[in-house]
């Protein structure tokens, strides 16, 4: 079970994502809506660990970028059908 602080630095972490590659009126709009209280006990485990990269990926995938598809996610492994 992750607590308060463990969820406001995630939060504070995915915000830091966001700003890096959305424009200031799509980050505020979404800031916004992270305002919201947060109806769930407990968050969510990640199959396979936490990515290093971005903390609310699975460490399964890596982001990439190519001038073909754009930025895009990778499977870093086989990843199985289902919930754990």
């Amino acid at each position: 079970m992750h607590n308060q602080e463990d969820e406001e630095k995630l939060l504070e972490t995915v915000e830091k994502d966001l700003a890096k590659h959305l424009n200031q009126d799509t980050f505020t709009k979404l800031s916004m809506i992270a305002m919201i209280p947060n109806t769930w006990s407990e968050l969510p485990q990640l199959s396979y660990g936490v990515n290093n990269e971005v903390p609310c990926l699975s460490s399964a995938v890596s982001i990439a970028y190519s001038k073909e598809l754009g930025r895009h996610l990778i499977a870093n492994q086989d990843i199985k059908i289902g919930i754990k």
